[in-house]
């Protein structure tokens, strides 16, 4: 048996088919047959924008950005994520591992830095 198309948990965790044996004389045997879908680990996908902005002397905890994705996984506990920051600059800002909200840890300054690179990362978590 081969599937014609790739299996997808999300989508159906099983299929139910026959197999029948004829032999030379016409006699058959069959068995029923259920083939269960293992659920792995898909990744997500990052939707939010790669850019933002905030004006300067904006205060510490100021929501300068919120992180999004999409998942395929539907069940625990691959659907179970945490938002984390990485870059030259993720240690100026603070992200929420729950929402994605992005804030400032101090006052954003133009003078001192006029831009902030880093990177928002979403990994799964184990499930609570």
């Amino acid at each position: 048996m081969t599937l014609n198309a790739s299996a997808d948990f999300e989508a159906k965790s099983s299929y139910s088919f026959n197999v029948v044996d004829t032999d030379g004389g016409g006699l058959t045997g069959s068995k029923a047959v259920v083939l269960s879908i293992t659920d792995v680990n898909e990744a997500p996908t990052v939707t939010s924008a790669a850019t933002a902005s905030v004006a300067e002397n904006m205060p510490a905890s100021t929501v300068v950005y919120t992180a999004t994705a999409t998942d395929p996984d539907t069940s625990a506990p691959f659907n179970t994520k945490a938002w984390s920051l990485t870059g030259t600059d993720a240690a100026l800002l603070s992200i929420d591992a729950s929402t994605g909200a992005v804030t400032l840890n101090a006052s954003a300054n133009f003078e001192a830095k006029k831009f902030l690179q880093l990177q928002c990362g979403l990994t799964p978590t184990a499930a609570a």
